[in-house]
């Protein structure tokens, strides 16, 4: 009886472990990327202009940031564009929707391993981007589509600068 529950506990074992090297094998784009070696990812800059975005807005509305909000750019910028008006606000509303929608395109990892989209409400989730370039996995993350997020990244920084001078 013993040795059943023994040879259980080591396949579950070895399965876990399997499953462990799996996901770091994922990881291997992130980290390079990360690690700034040339010809890698963009994803740790496009991580870094979400980050400074954030923080910007949350530095301009001060006491108006809910706790719940967080990670979520989306609503920050959109209640940034409240208390401004024009064209400007506009746009970057229109921007902090285009930025959630593609985040929800990329295909990343929870805390426990399951495969997810990354929640338009909490960007951190993309340093787990399951990336197309450790594997062969249709369901990965493109390249492109991280290039498309740094793009919409990149459009809000430049507005937040030239209408708003927030940003340096």
């Amino acid at each position: 009886m013993r040795n059943r529950y023994a040879s259980a506990f080591s396949f579950f074992h070895v399965v876990r472990i399997l499953r462990l090297r799996e996901i770091l094998m994922y990881r291997r784009a992130n980290r390079s990327s990360f690690l700034g070696k040339p010809g890698s990812s963009c994803l740790a800059s496009t991580y870094g202009k979400l980050v400074a975005i954030e923080l910007t807005i949350k530095d301009e509305l001060g006491v108006a940031i809910s706790s719940g909000w967080q990670h979520d750019i989306q609503v920050m910028l959109t209640r940034f564009a409240l208390h401004r008006s024009g064209v400007s606000a506009a746009i970057l509303n229109s921007l902090a929707t285009q930025l959630a929608n593609r985040l929800n395109v990329l295909s990343c990892t929870n805390k426990s391993g399951t495969r997810i989209c990354v929640p338009s409400n909490n960007y951190p989730y993309m340093r787990y981007v399951l990336h197309e370039w450790d594997g062969n996995d249709a369901a990965n993350t493109k390249e492109n589509d991280i290039k498309a997020v740094d793009n919409i990244a990149e459009r809000i920084i430049r507005i937040l600068r030239r209408s708003y001078e927030v940003i340096a």
